[in-house]
């Protein structure tokens, strides 16, 4: 094989692993979770009476990124969500240390996470929430 053709060759590969590492890194274990949002989604984005929140957290030396809305009925109930929440995010802290709650956010359990996560804001909420939605989900 000549030179040039080795060069070639070298050049090829490295451009496949190169373009195969970007994927990688793009698609990394990240979940868009199918149907969670897909029609009430709209509803939200029209009414705006939601809140958005961001929870890291390590289960077992594994990272947690969690991007979940709480629907709120009212613009009142929205600005308590919003007044509670570090209260709500530390009990959330706490409550994934426990081992049942933990295994559901490993096992990607998203209706008992949904469940958890709707229990933690209604036991500091005036006014109980009805929904909350997952919106991304990362476990590495």
């Amino acid at each position: 094989m000549s030179d040039k053709a080795k060069f070639i060759l070298i050049l090829f590969l490295a451009g496949l692993v190169l373009t195969l590492a970007i994927i990688g890194y793009l698609y990394r274990s990240e979940i868009r979770i199918p149907g969670t949002l897909q029609g009430d989604r709209n509803i939200l984005r029209l009414s705006g009476i939601y809140v958005k929140c961001t929870l890291v957290a390590d289960i077992n030396d594994q990272c947690l990124r969690l991007k979940w809305l709480i629907s709120c009925m009212d613009m009142k109930q929205k600005r308590d969500v919003v007044e509670k929440l570090p209260r709500i995010k530390h009990e959330l802290f706490m409550s994934i240390s426990r081992p049942e709650v933990g295994l559901a956010f490993e096992q990607r359990d998203f209706d008992v996470m949904k469940e958890h996560l709707l229990m933690a804001v209604n036991n500091f909420t005036v006014k109980p929430v009805k929904k909350v939605y997952i919106e991304k989900y990362f476990f590495n």
